[in-house]
């Protein structure tokens, strides 16, 4: 039963973000979208995504699971990186293709293609890539490494101070827990430095195993789940008890606060210089702004947020429907 359940999680864990809209850009376009998956992830989890958008980067935690990833047949579009542990110095293009092929100098490809991804997402929160980070240094790290300038990222990660964990139950040494108010916390401070918005969803029964993901706008009724997550919706604490969570935090690099700017001077001593600089930035700034207003005004009438899913359980994960509220 135990290895069961095992498989079915490995299974269901394409869910956690299939149910999402990759558009950062809000035009209604996700076959535009460039994606980065940090750290350790399924195949099957990398062809979904491939299926939807441009390019899916990966950025493995280990020679072990990029080796058992690139076992598999990959789309053109899925790109394979150096593993964390080795450094980012480069990544491969994976393909069908056998080694003499892979030795095709455009295999290659300059780290800085990844440096400016529209959405970078963590499926599981190790601790090796994590490390003691709280969740907004890890987050502003993320966003500064990695996104574009309207680019988002997404976590997912069991809640430090769930009903369970206080409870007594085992978390895996391996994995890094945040709580709700690590959450709040990261919302301030990443809404401060980036001017962006924190969403926030709930995996049940938990995120390995995502079958209903509920959000901030639309939390569980009282008839839809079990015992206990009733009552903590009855109680009005479900959000701060939950189990798991998913972190969506959607910048604005644009509106980068002025602060940065002024550091910048205080460190160059010529005033004339710093003064332009200044005004250049400011200007660049205002452009990206009325870039962003352009597109909003444009965007697709397809492009719309998702506040709850659901998933069937009676097909394969893959080909399973599902039903959403937007």
């Amino acid at each position: 039963m135990v290895k069961e359940l095992k498989d079915l999680s490995v299974k269901y864990a394409i869910n956690l973000f299939e149910w999402h809209t990759f558009d950062s850009k809000n035009t209604g376009k996700e076959q535009d979208s460039k994606i980065l998956i940090y750290g350790d992830c399924k195949s099957e989890f990398a062809k979904v995504l491939s299926k939807r958008v441009a390019k899916v980067y990966v950025l493995f935690e280990t020679v072990l699971a990029k080796e058992t990833f690139l076992g598999n047949k990959l789309d053109e579009n899925i790109y394979v990186c150096e593993p964390l542990i080795s450094g980012i110095e480069k990544y491969k293009k994976s393909s069908s293709k056998d080694k003499s092929e892979n030795e095709d100098p455009n295999i290659e490809t300059n780290i800085e293609e990844i440096k400016d991804v529209d959405y970078v997402i963590v499926p599981y929160p190790s601790r090796a890539i994590i490390g003691e980070k709280s969740l907004f240094d890890f987050s502003k790290y993320l966003i500064k490494e990695f996104t574009s300038d309207t680019g988002s990222i997404m976590l997912a990660f069991d809640n430090s101070k769930s009903v369970d964990i206080v409870a007594g139950k085992k978390s895996d040494a391996s994995e890094v827990l945040y709580s709700y108010e690590d959450i709040e916390e990261a919302r301030n401070s990443l809404k401060e430095l980036f001017n962006g918005e924190v969403k926030l969803y709930f995996p049940l029964p938990e995120f390995k195993f995502p079958l209903r993901i509920y959000s901030s706008k639309y939390l569980p009724k009282l008839e839809d789940e079990d015992k206990k997550t009733r009552n903590l919706v009855k109680l009005g604490i479900f959000k701060q008890w939950a189990a798991s969570y998913i972190f969506l935090f959607e910048a604005s690099k644009s509106s980068w606060p002025l602060d940065e700017t002024v550091s910048e001077v205080k460190e160059d001593g010529n005033e004339e210089n710093n003064k332009e600089e200044t005004r250049n930035k400011k200007s660049k700034t205002k452009k990206q702004e009325e870039d962003k207003q352009d597109i909003s005004e444009n965007k697709s009438s397809e492009n719309y947020e998702v506040i709850y899913t659901k998933y069937n359980t009676n097909r394969n994960p893959s080909y399973a429907l599902k039903t959403q509220i937007i």
